[in-house]
């Protein structure tokens, strides 16, 4: 499991709407986005998030949804933002494989009920916020910063309207990325060997209970003993592997 996240995290996430769609491109004869209702209130959400996995959605019935079961490690963030406003009610959602990036970013908030599955894993990579905007304004075209600032709108009016703490986002100003920093809403170390590493980059970040409670405090969360932090945390090659890869687990921080 934690190989396959491994390979689908960096080949198809990008902060950017439109990115992900590029790469998902790329995949398509591995994994395509696609979406599956079982019933009219259970729905399973796989592969990379892509406006094919929103018109798939929107097709159904979205605001009769209770269940949404994912396997995904992200995609496009208008995308998902949308599939997210589609629901109606808060949900019960099942990690059957991989919650990543855009799905950790903004399914995980509509849960009032969490279920891991075994070796079922949560990363956050990362959001659409001001800090990223900042950072990127010299470096990219006017296209391409144009849609920066939109996606950043998207996700700030997303965050207002479903009260998400900015520490689940890692919502950061220019300064903090510049200074490699968490920002101001999270507390704590994160998980890494430091005989390992001089300088930690961390790009992918293994949600660990701690930080999920934190963020979410009334959460209620089931299989956390059969999560896949769990196999992260121990002192395994494919820790080590995950590691130089940029990964770190989220350790002691805590939203604040």
């Amino acid at each position: 499991m934690l190989n396959r996240t491994l390979t689908l995290i960096l080949l198809s996430f990008c902060i950017l709407a439109g990115c992900a769609q590029n790469t998902a491109k790329t995949l398509a004869a591995v994994i395509d986005g696609q979406c599956e209702y079982l019933s009219s209130t259970d729905l399973r959400i796989q592969g990379s998030i892509t406006d094919t996995t929103l018109a798939c959605v929107k097709a159904g019935t979205p605001v009769s949804v209770e269940t949404l079961r994912v396997d995904t490690p992200g995609g496009n963030v208008r995308a998902a933002i949308e599939i997210a406003r589609s629901f109606s009610t808060r949900l019960h959602i099942i990690v059957e494989g991989e919650c990543n990036s855009s799905c950790a970013n903004y399914f995980i908030p509509l849960a009032d009920r969490l279920t891991f599955m075994p070796n079922a894993i949560v990363v956050l990579h990362g959001s659409a916020d001001q800090g990223l905007v900042d950072t990127s304004r010299e470096t990219l075209a006017e296209k391409a910063f144009a849609a920066a600032v939109e996606t950043h709108a998207r996700q700030a009016a997303f965050v207002i309207d479903y009260s998400i703490h900015p520490g689940w986002l890692k919502t950061r100003d220019k300064r903090d990325y510049e200074n490699s920093s968490l920002g101001k809403h999270l507390e704590g170390t994160v998980d890494v060997d430091r005989k390992l590493f001089g300088t930690i980059v961390m790009e992918y970040m293994v949600v660990y209970e701690r930080l999920l409670r934190s963020c979410f405090p009334d959460l209620e969360i089931e299989g956390i003993e059969q999560a896949g932090f769990q196999t992260f945390k121990k002192d395994t090659p494919l820790r080590k592997s995950l590691l130089k890869k940029n990964f770190v687990g989220s350790g002691t921080l805590r939203c604040i």
